[in-house]
């Protein structure tokens, strides 16, 4: 009964990796860029997903880079979180990084912010340049520290005031 076991098991994974079973690339929060690429034309998936784990806020921001006219519809856990925007197609701007590729007004670009948690994301390649049928770009998740506005701390510190003086006040 052993032996059938472990031959069923056999088969069912070699039918797996037969078959290319897809796994996600962990994309880790650092200030790091990390390249995305795809075959064929839009609209089609870029490879690989991503998963992303973090216990803070942090920014996952998507840019195109090489040649303008990608554009990209990025998904959060199977949910449409944000459609970079549209260009002008066909121009090289050698941007050949994540950084100088985000500096480029020429290419498509977009971000999110995410609370803590972990998740799966995914892009799609909805329109792209005319020149290649493929392309690259890239992805990276970024720490964010939430600070408040001074507007706020004004406004809790006058209402604490007012609290501790209306106590202030009761006490005399």
């Amino acid at each position: 009964m052993s032996k059938r076991i472990i031959v069923v098991a056999l088969v069912v994974l070699a039918l797996g990796a037969s078959f290319g079973v897809a796994t996600a690339d962990v994309l880790p929060v650092t200030a790091s860029w990390t390249n995305f690429y795809w075959s064929g034309s839009a609209p089609v998936y870029a490879t690989p997903s991503f998963t992303v784990t973090w216990g803070g806020t942090f920014r996952l921001w998507v840019t195109d880079g090489f040649i303008t006219g990608d554009q990209f519809e990025v998904y959060v856990d199977n949910v449409l979180a944000f459609t970079t925007n549209s260009v002008t197609k066909d121009i090289d701007t050698f941007a050949t990084n994540g950084d100088s590729a985000w500096g480029d007004y020429r290419l498509s670009k977009g971000s999110i912010l995410l609370g803590p948690g972990s998740y799966v994301v995914d892009i799609k390649v909805i329109d792209q340049t005319t020149l290649v049928a493929g392309g690259g770009a890239f992805i990276r998740a970024t720490c964010e520290t939430v600070v408040p506005e001074p507007s706020s701390v004004l406004a809790l510190v006058s209402g604490l005031g007012g609290v501790l003086g209306l106590a202030w006040r009761r006490r005399k």
